[in-house]
């Protein structure tokens, strides 16, 4: 019997519990993570090293050449779902004055295609990434690659995979807890002209590691390492 190379997708992991019990019962070889940290939490009795963090990327015609510029904006954006203990953070984030809230979601409220957020997004100086700080929930979502792709300043909620994606705080994001968010929000808000490198260290980080063409660049070389000798 030849063996096999098999490989399965596994998006929010707190959803849908049998998929640990299905993945091993059924001998596949690696699991496709988007949020690794969150699934590790989750799935326990899952080998390290059968899963493979595939996060979120993309497209490579969306990641923004236009020059990143100061347009003056006082306050910062927040949008997303908001009808989930998942967004709770998120929610915390929309109620302070100096943060403009939108309702534009991927899933609650989808408002635009995909060509229209991405322009929107770039319509923006600093937007927030946010969900929630329990641990069940605490995901590095889609958001956290779209803002800085688009060039606006990426405030990101201090997740468990951050550091392994390259996100750094004043490097090429501002991360922030429940304990820091005003503050930084503040001192950002005083001089947000001094936030531009920042905002194009962030956007260089989306091309390098996480455009699309990237993401299918590893999961073929993956593929082919993995792959049994017939």
């Amino acid at each position: 019997k030849k063996p096999k190379l098999s490989y399965v997708l596994c998006s929010d992991p707190h959803l849908l519990p049998w998929r640990e019990k299905y993945f091993l019962e059924n001998e596949i070889t690696f699991m496709l993570v988007l949020y690794l940290a969150p699934t590790r939490y989750h799935f326990r009795k899952i080998p390290r090293e059968r899963l493979v963090h595939l996060p979120w990327c993309v497209p490579d015609q969306f990641i923004s050449s236009d020059p990143v510029m100061n347009r003056g904006q006082e306050t910062i954006c927040c949008f997303g779902g908001s009808k989930s203990a998942a967004y709770e953070l998120r929610n915390w984030c929309k109620g302070f004055p100096f943060v403009s809230a939108s309702s534009n979601s991927g899933v609650e409220n989808k408002l635009f295609t995909d060509e229209e957020y991405y322009a929107w997004l770039r319509g923006h100086d600093a937007i927030i990434a946010a969900g929630s700080e329990d641990p069940v929930y605490r995901l590095t979502t889609p958001k956290y690659f779209e803002i800085p792709a688009s060039g606006a300043l990426l405030f990101a909620q201090k997740t468990d995979d951050l550091d392994a994606l390259g996100f750094r705080h004043r490097e090429n994001c501002i991360v922030f807890t429940r304990d820091t968010f005003e503050g930084q929000a503040h001192e950002y808000l005083e001089d947000p002209g001094q936030y531009i490198r920042i905002r194009e260290a962030g956007r260089e980080l989306i091309r390098q590691r996480h455009a699309l063409s990237v993401r299918l660049d590893f999961l073929e070389e993956h593929i082919r390492r993995n792959m049994p000798h017939v």
